[in-house]
């Protein structure tokens, strides 16, 4: 489920292109580097799947704030 809300937000961020926080921007560089925006019609279990992975590991909790 995070990974679907993260992938959201990036594909939104993508459209709108607001001027987000520093937070917002740096997650939303680090997203871009793991998938790619939505162009076309196309299955999002990879890019699902891409983020599930991340979202696991010790960099991704630590940059978000979640490791002390």
């Amino acid at each position: 489920v995070l990974a679907i809300e993260l992938l959201c937000a990036f594909q939104g961020l993508h459209y709108i292109k607001p001027k987000p926080g520093k937070g917002v921007a740096a997650a939303y560089r680090s997203v871009s580097r793991w998938v790619k925006p939505l162009t076309r019609d196309r299955a999002l279990a990879d890019d699902i799947e891409r983020l599930r992975m991340k979202i696991l590991t010790p960099s991704f909790a630590a940059c978000a704030g979640l490791l002390k």
